[in-house]
């Protein structure tokens, strides 16, 4: 609707838009909803297993930059160690496992190791995955502990819901060991495994056995 008043030589001309005029430009400058991200609840739990692996990969890579000059004051010669440890202790929900056996000349350390954890939920079912692989890494010298972070290739397998898993991943480890004799030690240990399919993680206290001086 037009209306047009006249006031001596000035012309004022007022318009107003019908409903219809109105509907279409509000229509017009109507935000778009922003397209929304596909995540499946199982996506959503394999990113969360993910991140503590992650924050190990960091920590495993810091370590092996730092610790290749050993840290001031340690031993940079030292005879080679050779060991077996075994632990038990929690994973990221369940209990968790792990049985290796080391080789350690100077700093350089070389593990096979197998380790396993479970876990569980509503969206993914029951989880059981476990990795059998060796790693190389770099550990510390010193005579009555001993720290080191290790790095390698795995194979991967376990259960999935209602399918079975088998894969290669990477596994990371990162421990601490208190050395109490020569062929004793007492310690805890880190462990992840990053793979496609399922990543996992654990902690374990263990029991290690060899010659550790």
């Amino acid at each position: 609707m037009s209306i047009t008043k006249s006031r001596g030589a000035t012309t004022v001309r007022i318009h107003e838009a019908s409903d219809g005029d109105a509907k279409v430009a509000a229509s017009s400058h109507k935000p778009q909803a922003l397209p929304r991200r596909f995540d499946t609840p199982a996506r959503e739990s394999i990113m969360s297993a993910m991140k503590p692996g992650v924050l190990l990969s960091v920590l495993t890579a810091v370590t092996l930059v730092f610790a290749h000059d050993g840290l001031p004051g340690q031993i940079h010669r030292s005879p080679m160690r050779a060991w077996a440890s075994c632990g038990s202790g929690f994973g990221m929900l369940l209990g968790a496992g792990e049985i290796s056996a080391g080789f350690q000349s100077g700093h350089h350390l070389f593990t096979a190791r197998a380790a396993a954890t479970g876990f569980g939920g509503f969206d993914i079912g029951t989880v059981v995955m476990g990795d059998c692989g060796v790693l190389y890494g770099v550990s510390t010298v010193d005579r009555y502990t001993n720290a080191s972070a290790s790095v390698g290739l795995s194979y991967v397998s376990g259960q999935l819901s209602d399918r079975e898993v088998r894969t290669v991943g990477i596994p990371l480890e990162a421990n601490f060991t208190v050395v109490p004799c020569a062929y004793v030690g007492i310690g805890a240990s880190a462990f992840a495994n990053l793979n496609s399919t399922q990543p996992f993680y654990g902690g374990v206290i263990f029991l290690r056995l060899g010659k550790l001086r």
